[in-house]
């Protein structure tokens, strides 16, 4: 006799509307601030001529559609900042300091000090009022073609990334000529697995862009000559966690060309 399935994609699809994806309304807010910065950063960074502004895109989870619910920590919406300077002299390292006097001076006197804090390579500012994080990454341009640019980490390292890669290279598979937005609500729900999880390891690690690659990776090329099930969440997860086990989560060589230009946070 067939064991019975007592979480089928019935429910985990529910569970993913529920508790999972993001509120439309929480969406159009994350949205509203992430313009309101937008719009108040250009003529801040104008006023600071050490780098040009080149443009400011919306990037990460809220961009891509694999934004999940907040439970605390991380970010809700995410800004990169293409900046360009004709001045070899400048100190690269001291960017994301720069970066954050122009955040404080978007908010003038209605935050404190401590709502702007310095990640490895982004500006984290806090909303008191909402609750909302952004983080805004400065990225250096160099005018290269699809948006291609470097973060600066703290320590002046130069990493490759790309945000119109990164929205195509999701854009692609979860067009209704792909996979379907069965696509994006798996990596949410994995997404939202992984949170839970850290939980009770906090020495858990495993970054959201690596869950975007390693589902990609196996809409491409299956797992066991099986399709990834995108529309079938039980069997989907199984097979995403069957690939880790396998295989460790090692990189197969090919993850895409979102994998071979970095991230932005």
């Amino acid at each position: 006799m067939a064991a019975e399935r007592h979480v089928d994609h019935k429910v985990l699809k529910a569970f993913a509307e529920t508790r999972v994806n993001v509120p439309a309304q929480e969406a159009a807010e994350r949205r509203r601030q992430v313009n309101h910065l937008r719009e108040r950063l250009e003529g801040h960074i104008a006023a600071h001529p050490d780098f040009d502004l080149v443009k400011l895109r919306a990037s990460g989870s809220t961009a891509k559609f694999t934004a999940i619910q907040r439970r605390g920590g991380g970010s809700d919406a995410d800004v990169a900042a293409y900046l360009r300077t004709a001045d070899p002299g400048v100190d690269e390292a001291s960017l994301l300091e720069w970066l954050r006097e122009r955040c404080i001076e978007v908010y003038g006197e209605t935050k404190v000090a401590d709502d702007f804090k310095i990640s490895d390579h982004a500006v984290g500012i806090t909303l008191r009022g909402s609750g909302l994080k952004i983080d805004v990454a400065p990225v250096l341009y160099t005018g290269e073609p699809d948006d291609k640019g470097y973060l600066v980490t703290r320590q002046g390292t130069r990493v490759l990334t790309s945000v119109t890669l990164h929205l195509r290279f999701i854009e692609k598979r979860k067009s209704t000529d792909a996979a379907g937005p069965g696509y994006t609500e798996l990596i949410r729900l994995l997404k939202a697995w992984i949170r839970q999880s850290k939980l009770y390891n906090p020495d858990l690690r495993c970054k959201s862009f690596l869950l975007e690659l390693l589902v990609a990776h196996l809409w491409e090329t299956g797992w066991n000559g099986e399709l990834l099930q995108v529309n079938d969440y039980p069997r989907a997860i199984a097979q995403v966690l069957a690939y880790i086990a396998r295989t460790g989560g090692a990189s197969p060589g090919r993850w895409g060309e979102a994998g071979r230009c970095g991230r932005v946070a």
